[in-house]
């Protein structure tokens, strides 16, 4: 069995699509209204790693706590110094096994989305 996607209900739908395409590298696969909503599916290139933006009202969108979401890096300290001069607030690097770095920050909805790879 494989995880098909991460879903993720927005208030903030359009720096959301940004975020997950310019800082993740996610692209657009696809895009439908359903019932009246707007739904944006980003996938990685193979389409291994896909997230779904369903914008929502403030009072029924994800607010944060208790969830994260992680993207394989090959640069993790590059990616975090990147984010940091692009004014996202980074967690100091972990290291919590040989060969294993990562650090944190969150997308504009509050989710924790983490950065890990090698080093």
């Amino acid at each position: 069995m494989k995880m098909q996607h991460v879903t993720i209900h927005s208030a903030e739908y359009e720096k959301s699509l940004e975020f997950y395409q310019s800082i993740v590298g996610l692209e657009v696969r696809n895009r439908v209204g359903f019932n009246g909503a707007e739904i944006t599916f980003l996938c990685d290139k193979g389409a291994e790693t896909a997230v779904e933006i369903i914008k929502s009202a403030p009072e029924e969108a994800f607010s944060g706590g208790g969830l994260s979401v992680g993207f394989r890096c090959n640069d993790v300290a590059g990616k975090r110094e990147s984010l940091i001069a692009q004014g996202f607030e980074a967690t100091p690097l972990v290291s919590p096994a040989p060969g294993t770095v990562f650090f944190f920050v969150k997308d504009p909805n509050g989710l924790t989305v983490q950065f890990i790879g090698t080093k």
